[in-house]
């Protein structure tokens, strides 16, 4: 039987964890042999999460340009896996891009 005592149980943000790289990442965290507890994995989007949310999963909807958010969101953890990313579409097609 394996000592949960002294097991490590990691609190991970993933930005973009909404995205097609970030939904990923989750998936092989929550895969992998390291013991998640609820709430343990919280993602940090613009996007709402979709489909079922895993129990391990905690959804804060932000931005990550803004530093309150970030700062918010990182209370707590122990790792940041950044995955968030502008898709290019075009410049036209993006707003915070075609403004600047």
């Amino acid at each position: 039987m394996p000592d949960t005592q002294n097991t490590f149980h990691p609190n991970v943000l993933v930005t973009g964890g909404c995205g097609f790289l970030g939904k990923a990442l989750i998936s092989e965290l929550i895969d992998s042999d390291t013991p998640f507890q609820p709430g343990s994995i919280r993602v940090l989007d613009v996007l709402d999460p979709v489909g079922n949310t895993p129990k391990e999963v905690e959804y804060i909807r932000g931005d990550i340009r803004d530093f309150e958010t970030v700062r918010n969101a990182c209370e707590g953890i122990d790792v940041v896996i950044h995955s968030a990313a502008i898709v290019d579409w075009g410049a036209k097609e993006i707003p915070i891009i075609s403004d600047r």
